[in-house]
């Protein structure tokens, strides 16, 4: 197995509408497995449920997870989240840094899109992330983080990865984390089954290593 997988972790992407005992069932989640991180989606118009967000903060913070939030700059500072996930604009990039704390982590999501990578990590973001929303990726996006992980030494995510064999796939070409795909939350047993495959594939690297 790749060394690369050795190095790879989990990545936790939940819907902007979870209903009642989100919280609960993310502390039993992140009890049971070792998430590096959580990201709680936006709205279509941008905004990040607050008082959902001081729920889930609470519960990853109890948990030693990092928590972020999507797009929305303003509940990522009320909320004090760990970190803050947005599309590639340099403009909200530079105001996020200048706004945000220094150890605030800001990724940026772009596609399939190498200069823009490439872009955004000389401008300040502290990860880029490859892949759509949608669970289908193409083997372009697998040659992209091959190439970025030979080349840089910022983190990657492979985003929106709805099985474990596909997760697996982008970590041994280089992914730092594999995000899973938030659909995944309205699936528990699907979820579970996800998370266990590739933890135990990254153990088994890390045993092997």
């Amino acid at each position: 197995m790749s060394a690369k997988v050795q190095h790879c972790q989990l990545y936790l992407t939940l819907p902007h509408d979870l209903g009642a005992g989100a919280g609960q069932a993310l502390d039993e989640l992140l009890g049971e497995h070792e998430i590096a991180c959580v990201l709680l989606r936006s709205s279509p118009e941008g905004l990040v449920n607050r008082e959902l967000g001081v729920n889930l903060r609470d519960v990853a913070d109890r948990r030693e997870t990092a928590f972020l939030v999507e797009d929305d700059l303003n509940a990522a500072l009320a909320l004090e989240a760990d970190g803050l996930h947005i599309g590639a604009d340099r403009e909200l990039l530079a105001r996020a840094r200048a706004m945000l704390a220094q150890d605030v982590q800001i990724g940026i999501h772009c596609g399939s899109q190498r200069h823009q990578a490439m872009d955004m990590g000389e401008t300040g973001a502290d990860y880029v992330a490859f892949g759509e929303d949608l669970a289908s990726h193409s083997e372009h996006v697998c040659e992209l983080i091959e190439w970025w992980s030979e080349i840089f030494v910022l983190p990657c995510v492979a985003w929106g990865i709805s099985d474990a064999r596909q997760g697996l796939t982008y970590a041994e070409r280089g992914a730092d984390f594999v995000a899973l795909h938030e659909d995944l939350w309205s699936q528990p047993e699907a979820l579970s089954e996800v998370i266990a495959g590739l933890a135990a594939s990254f153990a088994n690297a890390q045993d092997a290593a």
